[in-house]
């Protein structure tokens, strides 16, 4: 005997299944509407994203839609309407909207809009993440006046919470900070370099937004390479090591990449002033500007580099470069030209 759809664990299950799928977000989005379609018959649907950046909707997945409506969805006069209706509100329960309802008058797009589109009837649904963020909509509609029924709607708001994790573009940071092996914090970079947190990582005072390490990392990232890892100098004594991935363009995203701390490689004994000059020396600096950058004499930054050599068996300051760089075994030269931390020896 099939499975209800309509019954509670029948759904959170489908929703796990999403969840646990390789699809891009706009594919879920699409699969979540062709599950909803077995609980309420709508004829038409979408499931939007909020770009704080823009104050708008990015449309994850549109149907039944004409053009005029899908426009309207990532239009200022949505957000506005949605206001009316506490539809931008965190937790808030699904509201149905139609002619009668509270609110519905001052809802410009609802009588401009959709009703000229043939709609006499809507729900909408606040995407809320399990950590209270405001995600954003998914809204259905119907051309008859008759909405969801009572227990359609509380089965709809029961499944709202995982509708939004599955749709959640940090579920994308969680996943790629999962590749680091034995990472112990971990924060999204945004373009903006602004912070966002990682689920199931905790952030770190090094991690805090605007600290030397976030900065070196998002001068690193424009237009660099898409991964790389470095030494940093940890809250407490000791180094950490650091690793910076690009995050892939996502709708209403505007996460840079996430940053993630793990326990530090076998540093082969190198000093911490041999990880400064191997710093400037994955830059592409001369032992000349080794030495300015420094502070030191010419001769004791070539000192340096054969001592480097030798603990990195590299014939070369070349071959010592480039070990250097895919082991992550250097201090960028941002951070090594700060304040000198005195306890790490």
């Amino acid at each position: 005997m099939a499975a209800d759809p309509r019954h509670l664990s029948h759904l959170a299950a489908e929703l796990s299944r999403i969840g646990g799928s390789a699809l891009s977000g706009r594919d879920r989005a699409e699969a979540v509407l062709d599950l909803l379609h077995k609980v309420y018959p709508f004829d038409a649907g979408f499931v939007g994203l909020f770009d704080p950046r823009v104050q708008r909707q990015v449309s994850l997945t549109s149907r039944g839609h004409s053009a005029r409506v899908r426009h309207y969805h990532e239009s200022p006069q949505l957000i506005e309407d949605f206001a009316q209706v506490a539809l931008l509100r965190p937790h808030q329960p699904p509201v149905q909207v139609n002619d009668l309802m509270p609110g519905s008058a001052a809802m410009r797009g609802w009588w401009e809009i959709m009703r000229p589109a043939g709609f006499r009837s809507a729900i909408g649904l606040v995407l809320t993440t399990a950590d209270g963020r405001y995600l954003g909509n998914l809204g259905l509609q119907s051309a008859n006046g008759q909405g969801p029924g009572d227990d359609e709607v509380r089965l709809l708001h029961q499944v709202t919470r995982l509708i939004a994790d599955i749709l959640d573009p940090l579920r994308s940071v969680a996943a790629v900070a999962a590749l680091v092996a034995n990472a112990h914090a971990g924060v999204g970079l945004t373009h903006a370099e602004t912070t966002v947190a990682v689920p199931g990582l905790p952030g770190d005072p090094v991690l805090d937004e605007g600290s030397p390490l976030l900065r070196a990392t998002a001068g690193r990232l424009r237009g660099g390479p898409q991964l790389f890892t470095f030494l940093s100098f940890a809250a407490g004594p000791g180094f950490v090591r650091v690793t910076a991935l690009a995050c892939p363009p996502q709708p209403a995203s505007d996460l840079h990449a996430v940053v993630v701390l793990s326990p530090p490689p076998d540093q082969h004994g190198l000093t911490l002033r041999e990880l400064q000059v191997l710093g400037l020396l994955v830059d592409g600096c001369s032992n000349t500007e080794i030495a300015v950058a420094l502070r030191m004499a010419p001769r004791t930054a070539v000192a340096h580099l054969e001592h480097i050599m030798i603990k990195l068996v590299a014939p070369t300051r070349t071959l010592a470069a480039v070990k250097a760089l895919r082991q992550g075994l250097y201090i960028p030269a941002e951070l090594s030209l700060g304040p000198q931390r005195a306890a790490v020896s």
